[in-house]
């Protein structure tokens, strides 16, 4: 199995803009599915709001996007924000 290319800067820069990112990435190797690569990602937001995110690539191309979840695969409660 070849793990692909993935820059966190490529997926962070076609983010959706109802969630503004200050710091993106990826969460570990991305997962080979058959439907396409698999990139948990994480960010930070404005307020220090933290999340879960999830995008999946081409197999063949993973320059190119297939989907992205539109709203956080998880998030940071806010009794929890505070370490």
């Amino acid at each position: 199995m070849n793990t692909p290319p993935v820059s966190p800067s490529h997926y962070a820069s076609r983010r959706n803009t109802s969630r503004i990112l200050a710091r993106a990435g990826n969460c570990g190797s991305p997962l080979e599915t058959d439907a396409g690569w698999l990139v948990i990602t994480h960010g930070v937001g404005p307020f220090r709001m933290y999340s879960l995110g999830a995008v999946l690539l081409d197999t063949d191309d993973p320059t190119r996007i297939i989907g992205r979840l539109a709203q956080p695969l998880l998030t940071v409660a806010d009794p929890e924000r505070e370490g």
